[in-house]
């Protein structure tokens, strides 16, 4: 697992739990924002996991027809084999990753809240069905509201609750970054066959600098886009970046930017301080303020008289 960018720093916490828990064959519910990696956590803890060996499936129900869920999961009704009990069927003594489980209907619901209680669910043609599967679920909703709102079986919650991994989102790991958007950018290098460009500081503080709404997923889309507008000459990141990016390398201390106003007022008042033509009135501030901030500042109003020109 320490293969998992990250593993020694953002995701430190992550792999943690993952080494206290893999072992286990109660479900785990991993807690994350879209794009945040939930499928690489599933696969390291289903790697870490006794059934290693066997299938790791993951399914976005979110993806999944309404009408055809319960079936895609569960199988056919009069099903005789293993691959004709859908998902959790083709998952047998493996790992199955049921990704977006804010989307399952209340059928599902009480079938899965039958698989977690008791290891077995009756199928549509009240046949029990046992199941042998290490269950990991994603949640980016907030469940919580779905359970107030009789979205979401308050039971399964319970069940499924007990033992969970949060996922940092991008924006909290901005140590990660560097070495996330140089694989990503490797990686899209090889594959569109152009030679393979480093990060520059200034790509790295670019990156840091932005909010990463879509998180590690984004990136990868970003540090993709990057060497195809770079033609493997360089990597265009702010470019990649178009209207997310805001320049921050301009933005200036506080201190300075007041400091550059006072000098610009004093400069038109032509260093006057007080008085109906002074800075003080231009600024709409009293003058012994005013005085006060220009010791502060080092600025002296002398070298703003025409006297001095």
């Amino acid at each position: 697992m320490n293969d998992i960018i990250g593993a020694r720093s953002g995701l430190k916490n992550v792999l943690d739990k993952i080494h206290e828990y893999a072992h286990l064959d109660q479900p785990i519910t991993l807690l994350a924002e879209n794009g945040a990696g939930k499928e690489v956590i599933a696969k390291a803890i289903h790697k870490a996991s006794k059934r290693s060996s066997a299938k790791f499936i993951r399914v976005n129900c979110a993806s999944v027809p309404k009408n055809l869920q319960w079936g895609y999961l569960f199988g056919d009704k009069n099903a005789q084999s293993r691959e004709n009990m859908g998902w959790f069927g083709k998952a047998h003594r493996g790992t199955l990753l049921l990704d977006q489980i804010g989307s399952l209907t209340k059928d599902s619901q009480y079938t899965l809240l039958e698989i977690v209680s008791n290891g077995t669910f009756t199928n549509k043609s009240d046949k029990p069905v046992s199941i042998d599967v290490k269950l990991v679920v994603s949640v980016s909703d907030n469940i919580e509201e779905m359970i107030r709102k009789d979205l979401f079986l308050s039971e399964l919650w319970e069940r499924l609750s007990v033992f969970t991994i949060e996922i940092p989102p991008l924006r909290k790991r901005l140590d990660d970054i560097a070495d996330l958007a140089d694989y990503f950018a490797k990686r899209s290098a090889e594959r569109l066959g152009f030679y393979p460009r480093s990060l520059s500081e200034f790509d790295i503080k670019v990156l840091k600098s932005y909010s990463w709404p879509g998180n590690v997923r984004e990136l990868a889309s970003v540090m993709e886009r990057a060497v195809i507008l770079g033609e493997g000459r360089s990597l265009k990141i702010k470019e990649a970046l178009g209207g997310g990016f805001e320049d921050i390398s301009e933005l200036k201390p506080l201190d300075k930017v007041i400091k550059n106003h006072i000098e610009k007022v004093l400069k038109h008042c032509k260093g006057k301080v007080e008085g109906k033509d002074g800075a003080a009135h231009f600024l709409q501030i009293n003058p012994n303020t005013l005085r006060g901030k220009m010791k502060k500042l080092n600025i002296d109003p002398n070298e703003f008289r025409e006297e001095n020109k």
